[in-house]
């Protein structure tokens, strides 16, 4: 999950070794709808004989032609129809673009939409990743990066948030997804109940609801 143009689409891409979904170099987002890549057997994890992973590709935030609301019902409906197969959530990538000079007030309240949904308790299953990372050091965005950390995604990292770099090279891509990976006997089979709660709050699209008062969580049991 993420903005428009952070590289969740180059991420899968560079995790499967091909290009498997459309990446945009353009101003408008390529990914309309939640698009399943599946990995089966899962590469270098033999413990994990007979389970196969996917890589959901979403469609981002902030998009030019559709609201959030909208992205969300896309991608609950999606986990739905999974959960309902016998799929679970094994952790959640949060993409972040490295190279934007400013954290934006649409920024935070992307993060804290996010950080609402999935609930405090998923946190540790969950990674922010940072993307467009140079392939030379750059002193800039280090000292950027750290400021992130020790601000504005601070409370998020306290409560088990990993940040994790992806330098757009398999390495760090699998080191992103076997950092999940290692959590497997922690996979929780709980996924998010949000389609019909979001019919309820329908300004969530401005991003000017209180979240304090949405008891939403995104791994929330769905009732047989």
């Amino acid at each position: 999950m993420g903005a428009t143009g952070t590289g969740k689409s180059t991420f899968i891409n560079v995790v499967v070794g091909k290009y498997v979904t459309e990446v945009g170099h353009g101003t408008t987002s390529c990914t309309k709808q939640p698009l399943a890549i599946i990995l089966d057997p899962i590469p270098n994890h033999p413990e994990l004989e007979g389970f196969r992973l996917v890589l959901l590709d979403t469609p981002g935030f902030n998009d030019a032609y559709e609201e959030d609301i909208g992205i969300l019902k896309h991608i609950a409906t999606w986990l739905k129809a999974s959960r309902n197969k016998g799929a679970r959530v094994g952790g959640v990538l949060y993409f972040h673009d490295i190279s934007d000079k400013r954290f934006t007030g649409t920024s935070r309240q992307h993060l804290l939409m996010f950080s609402r949904l999935c609930g405090y308790e998923a946190l540790p299953k969950t990674v922010l990743v940072t993307t467009n990372w140079p392939s030379d050091p750059d002193d800039v965005l280090d000292r950027r990066e750290e400021e992130m950390k020790s601000d504005h995604w601070k409370t998020l990292t306290d409560k088990g948030l990993q940040v994790c770099r992806f330098q757009r090279d398999y390495s760090s891509a699998w080191g992103i997804i076997n950092s999940l990976l290692g959590h497997t006997n922690d996979l929780d089979p709980q996924i998010v109940v949000v389609v019909a709660e979001m019919e309820k709050f329908p300004r969530l699209a401005r991003m000017k609801e209180n979240f304090s008062k949405l008891k939403w969580n995104f791994f929330k049991r769905i009732s047989a």
